[in-house]
C-alpha cells in the first residue's frame, strides 16, 4: 500500500510549471514520496505534454505519481488517451474522483448502475495496463437498505479503492474497520 498526498489539497498553488515545481519541492522536503495527482483540478490541459512536464518535475524531486484522480467522464471519454497519460506519468492507478451524484440520488439502484459503469471502464483500462480505483468521499457512507454506498460498491464493483482518510472520518466511518473490510483492494491510502 502506498501512502501519500493528494494534490487536490494544494491545487490552488499548482497553476503552472513554476508553482508545481515549488509545490513538489515542498512536498519532497517534507518526506512525502508518493502523490495522487488531482488531474481534474490542474489549471493545465489534459494532454501528453502536461503529463510529461509533471513526470519530469516529480522525478526531479524524487516523487512517484502513484495514481491520478480523474473523473469517470474524463477517463471514459478516451480510455486509450487516459492510459497513455498514465503511462507517461508512470502511474498505474486511475482513481475515479467522485461518484456520479445524479445516480447517488437514485438510491441503491443508482449505486448499482454506477458500479456497472465503473466495471466497464475498469475492463477497458486493464487491457491497457491501468487499474481503476474509486476514491471515496463522505457520501459513500450514506445507507440504502442498511448498507453504505461503499459496502454496495465493494460487493458490486470489481475494481480497487483509494481510501481518503479525511472523508472516511467526515462520513462517520472507522478507517481501521474499513481497511480490514477492504483488505487486498486498497493499493493507495
Amino acid at each position: 500500500m502506498k501512502i501519500g498526498l493528494q494534490t487536490y489539497t494544494c491545487r490552488s498553488v499548482m497553476k503552472n510549471e513554476q508553482e508545481i515545481d515549488k509545490t513538489f519541492a515542498l512536498i519532497s522536503g517534507m518526506g512525502i514520496k508518493h502523490i495522487e495527482l488531482a488531474v481534474d483540478y490542474l489549471k493545465m490541459p489534459f494532454t501528453q505534454k502536461t503529463a510529461a512536464l509533471i513526470a519530469k518535475i516529480a522525478n526531479n524531486h524524487g516523487i512517484e505519481t502513484a495514481s491520478c484522480q480523474i473523473r469517470y467522464n474524463t477517463a471514459a471519454k478516451d480510455t486509450k488517451f487516459t492510459a497513455e497519460f498514465m503511462h507517461i506519468l508512470g502511474a498505474e492507478y486511475v482513481s475515479n474522483s467522485v461518484i456520479d451524484l445524479s445516480l447517488l440520488k437514485k438510491g441503491k439502484e443508482g449505486v448499482l448502475r454506477y458500479c456497472e459503469q465503473l466495471n466497464r471502464l475498469d475492463e477497458k483500462l486493464k487491457q491497457q495496463g491501468i487499474f481503476l480505483s474509486h476514491h471515496n468521499h463522505h457520501y459513500e457512507f450514506l445507507k440504502f437498505e442498511e448498507k453504505t454506498v461503499l459496502e454496495l460498491m465493494r460487493q458490486n464493483f470489481s475494481g480497487l479503492f483509494t481510501i481518503d482518510t479525511y472523508w472516511c472520518q467526515k462520513g462517520g466511518g472507522n478507517i481501521l474497520t474499513l481497511l480490514e473490510d477492504f483488505r487486498g483492494r486498497v493499493p493507495i491510502l
